[in-house]
């Protein structure tokens, strides 16, 4: 059995154990060291028979498994024939260090882990790896290595059992991709852009952030077809890439929105980059028979000047965009007071929301007897950033955008309970409140006054509609 286990051949026998009365049936294999010495042999025993050797011999080398065995020293004592069969590799193979085949990038990770076994003597390891195969491209493989041990409780060999991810490791590769990077475009996408200025801020690393707008892209859909507009981004995109370095990181986060981080820039070096974007847009495009005039516009702040979070960088290089945009320019940076138009009608819807608006009251005093008659329900706005917002700013602002009707309903509501309470001690005490003329297109504002005097129980002949007063 020696013999032929020394000789590389896999041998059985039957042995009969009387007291039992069945048979034992014992495989032996041979383990050598580098210089072809036996060093151990494998016995393996089973109550039924084994499978015939020549069976075994094929499925092994058919197995997608490839099974190697590192000496003490750590090298290659044994290579399984499937792994034979994908490096292309002879006995001679079992001389050379398990090193020389992995790719350099992932021999650290190895190292450590073997070390970890042969310091430790640790049960079993895991570790994905490449590997260099006979053809000269890498293979993804993933390792689980095991020791065995002698009667001193010495390592003698290692049991590594390799197996092909190659292709669930290219699946998690498109997985990848598909999170971080947009489909059309194949740039990053907005989760791959939050996740990345958000590192950019906990390293405190200064950027500019400049948001980005194509113009005409509905127009182009609308007169050609979404085809064009595909065509139309993925051009648009070409053109800004060759005007990057190596370190900017452009990205869309939104249908037509872009996004460009710029490092360690000031406003100098932002005024020649922002004038060739510019100029790549000068060109019209060509889609088959049709030629495309289109530009781009850009709003751009800087972190940490302008902000340290990335919801404020964003709203600010939006402002800026809508700054230039309006103005026809090109590109404009993000400067709080220009852009205060812009921050209000932003702001504005989400200001009733979050209990920004108040009310004041302008007494109204008879002349005869210096009695208060009544009172004027005067609006009011501040703004945790801008301050206080005179009504000249945001109510033509609110008008312009249809919000005039929910700011007015608010302001009588809120009007109606105050003055009720007060008339338990003023009795005779009358509300006035303005009203916008927008209003008056509104046919639905009436019975929205109905219900507010309803809900709160003030009497109507206390109420005062009139005419709106910017001054007020």
């Amino acid at each position: 059995m020696i013999h032929d286990a020394q000789h590389g051949r896999i041998v059985s026998y039957d042995i009969l154990k009387e007291d039992e009365r069945k048979n034992i049936y014992v495989q032996a294999t041979a383990l050598c060291n580098k210089t072809g010495m036996l060093q151990a042999i494998v016995v393996t025993y089973r109550d039924a028979p084994f499978i015939d050797m020549r069976l075994t011999s094929s499925m092994a080398s058919m197995a997608s498994e490839f099974t190697f065995i590192l000496s003490s020293e750590g090298e290659i004592t044994y290579v399984s024939p499937s792994a034979q069969h994908v490096l292309k590799c002879a006995e001679e193979v079992c001389n050379h260090e398990l090193f020389s085949f992995v790719h350099h990038d992932d021999i650290p990770l190895l190292m450590e882990k073997l070390h970890t076994i042969y310091a430790t003597k640790e049960k079993e390891t895991t570790v994905e790896c490449r590997w260099r195969t006979h053809k000269g491209h890498f293979i993804w493989i993933d390792m689980h290595a095991q020791p065995l041990l002698n009667e001193k409780n010495e390592i003698e060999h290692v049991i590594v059992v390799a197996k092909d991810i190659t292709k669930w490791k290219c699946c998690e590769e498109e997985l990848i991709k598909l999170k971080h990077f947009d489909s059309l475009t194949n740039i990053p996408n907005r989760f791959y852009f939050e996740t990345y200025v958000q590192h950019m801020i906990q390293k405190m690393r200064p950027f500019a952030l400049c948001y980005i707008d194509f113009d005409k892209i509905k127009w182009i859909n609308d007169h050609f077809s979404y085809q064009a507009g595909d065509f139309f981004l993925q051009e648009a995109v070409r053109r800004i890439q060759q005007h990057l370095q190596q370190e900017d990181f452009f990205a869309r986060i939104g249908g037509d929105e872009f996004v460009i981080v710029l490092h360690d820039v000031n406003k100098e070096t932002m005024v020649a980059r922002m004038d060739h974007l510019l100029q790549s847009f000068v060109e019209p495009f060509r889609y088959k028979e049709h030629v495309i005039q289109s530009g781009l516009s850009i709003g751009v702040t800087f972190s940490p000047q302008d902000g340290t979070d990335l919801d404020t960088l964003l709203k600010q290089a939006d402002q800026a965009l809508c700054y230039a945009k309006e103005r026809g320019k090109g590109y404009h940076f993000y400067h709080p007071q220009q852009n205060r138009k812009t921050m209000i009608e932003q702001e504005l819807p989400l200001a009733l929301l979050n209990n920004q608006f108040y009310l004041c009251y302008q007494p109204k005093v008879s002349l005869d007897n210096k009695s208060i008659m009544g009172v004027e329900a005067l609006m009011r706005w501040t703004h945790p950033t801008l301050g206080v917002i005179s009504p000249l700013e945001f109510i033509p602002i609110a008008e312009k955008n249809g919000f005039i009707f929910e700011i007015t309903t608010w302001v009588l509501k809120e009007a109606c309970q105050q003055v009720k309470q007060w008339k338990t001690h003023f009795p005779t005490l009358k509300l006035a409140v303005n009203l916008s003329p927008f209003l008056l297109n509104r046919k639905e504002f009436v019975m929205h006054v109905k219900n507010i005097l309803q809900e709160t129980q003030f009497p109507p002949n206390y109420l005062i509609l009139g005419n709106y007063s910017a001054t007020s």
